[in-house]
């Protein structure tokens, strides 16, 4: 399957670039953005939620069989899977939602990459302007953020942040005091409850479009 082998790739060029351990597993969660994106533009519409969830699994199983030589352990493990599975989800279902279930595949897929793109990223880009701000706002982002929520499952390989690549890219830490959330479980439930938003908002968007479009008029009757 294309998710399946896209994930493969991607997260298996993440771990040799970055080695075993800690960059693995982000690499990984990065590269699951643009099959999980993919896997929600279907274009059988008929058949689009079944192709979805199915591309979905996929993906989750690509990052998975590559993060089985990142050197950790079962538990460690079992609760990073959880967090890129409910990151997948949750994109997967947004591309699938905006996409009109699959009859856009083109802007579902744009849409899901970007967003997916600027949420794991924010600690670079928006470290800057986190600066003095309330403790309770830093810490509101970090919390259900897939990259924090990875990182707290496998603690003890250190903090992303300290890492010397990362040093150089966020502020966070330094300029900006956080603290690591306390289990993954919170950034799961959040994305899982994104990913049923998401859903919903495609299953009722469609009815209203169809309600919206003009009905055809009678056929003009043949003359005699």
């Amino acid at each position: 399957m294309a998710a399946f082998a896209a994930a493969v790739a991607l997260a298996g060029a993440a771990r040799w670039v970055g080695g075993p351990g800690l960059w693995a597993l982000i690499g990984g969660l990065v590269a699951a953005i643009a099959p999980a994106a993919l896997a929600g533009t279907g274009r059988r519409r008929a058949r689009a939620v079944r192709a979805a969830v199915v591309a979905g699994v996929a993906v989750v199983a690509g990052v998975a069989v590559v993060w089985l030589a990142a050197g950790i352990s079962p538990a460690e493990y079992a609760e990073a899977v959880a967090v890129v599975a409910a990151f997948a989800a949750a994109l997967t279902a947004l591309a699938w939602a905006v996409s009109g279930r699959g009859a856009r595949p083109t802007a579902g897929f744009a849409v899901a990459v970007v967003l997916g793109a600027a949420w794991v990223s924010w600690p670079v880009w928006l470290g800057q302007a986190l600066v003095g701000a309330p403790q309770w706002l830093v810490q509101a982002l970090v919390v259900p953020h897939p990259l924090f929520a990875v990182n707290r499952a496998v603690a003890r390989l250190g903090m992303w942040g300290e890492q010397s690549i990362a040093y150089r890219l966020t502020n966070l830490g330094q300029d900006v005091p956080y603290a690591m959330p306390a289990s993954v479980w919170p950034c799961v439930a959040a994305h899982a409850a994104a990913a049923v938003a998401f859903i919903a908002c495609g299953i009722i968007a469609r009815p209203a479009a169809w309600r919206g479009r003009r009905r055809p008029g009678p056929a003009p009757s043949s003359p005699g």
